[in-house]
């Protein structure tokens, strides 16, 4: 089984620290989605960026803004949304790697919508995962490709939703996750932020034991470009 975790990198530097740290110690490369700010702050920083370059991670450009529903900007707006995010990702990335490259995309809050690969077209990306699946409410992992482009869904419920909507237990998160995982075949994408799942100790154990379950399961860790290229072969 191949498997991609994704980390949307919001939270306080201690908490991104926590999941780098965590990632790193068992070499693990993420792929990293980078929006330019959000309602917490600027998110998009050099130092930020290279704390995750240097050490092998993909970024993934993730909106400029982070718009809550970008279909209902006006084109203008979206085409803006990608582009100046884009813009300043390889203005920084270039800086730190000679080889540095973005070629993915993901639409904020998952809102994902059938517009969005003509706008992504022409940054030659490979793929966007925007669309959410869920093995345990019925919902298939069903990669597709449209104007060339891999649609990789993402897990649901990721962190965010189990610990600050659903309320879930540390128990039940875990177990979510590994039946998840279990309930999966060839491909597992699941996704983390530093304020969910990296903001304290007990949090953060959630985290380490099911990487310690993905090990046990066999499986190996990839980044959404080389899912990407798997799944483009298959078709």
């Amino acid at each position: 089984m191949k498997v991609a975790l994704v980390i949307d990198p919001v939270g306080k530097e201690a908490e991104v620290e926590n999941i780098f740290n965590c990632i790193n110690q068992r070499g693990i490369r993420a792929t990293v989605t980078f929006p330019g700010s959000t309602t917490k702050g600027q998110i998009t920083t050099e130092a930020a960026l290279k704390k995750f370059i240097l050490n092998g991670h993909e970024i993934t450009n993730h909106t400029d803004s982070h718009p809550g529903r970008m279909m209902n900007l006006n084109r203008a707006m979206q085409e803006e949304e990608i582009q100046i995010q884009h813009r300043r990702l390889m203005e920084l990335g270039s800086k730190i790697a000679d080889d540095f490259s973005i070629n993915g995309f993901r639409i904020p809050l998952y809102a994902f919508y059938p517009g969005i690969f003509e706008l992504l077209s022409p940054f030659g990306y490979k793929y966007d995962s925007s669309l959410l699946y869920s093995p345990l409410l019925g919902i298939p992992f069903k990669p597709f490709i449209s104007e060339g482009i891999v649609e990789i869904p993402s897990l649901y419920p990721d962190d965010v939703s189990q610990l600050d909507y659903m309320l879930a237990s540390s128990d039940q998160i875990l177990n979510c996750w590994k039946e998840s995982l279990k309930a999966s075949r060839e491909y597992f994408v699941w996704t983390i932020h530093p304020y969910g799942i990296g903001r304290n100790k007990d949090t953060l154990g959630i985290l380490e034991r099911f990487i310690d379950k993905i090990f046990q399961a066999d499986a190996r860790f990839v980044t959404l470009s080389e899912m990407a290229n798997s799944i483009q072969a298959q078709h």
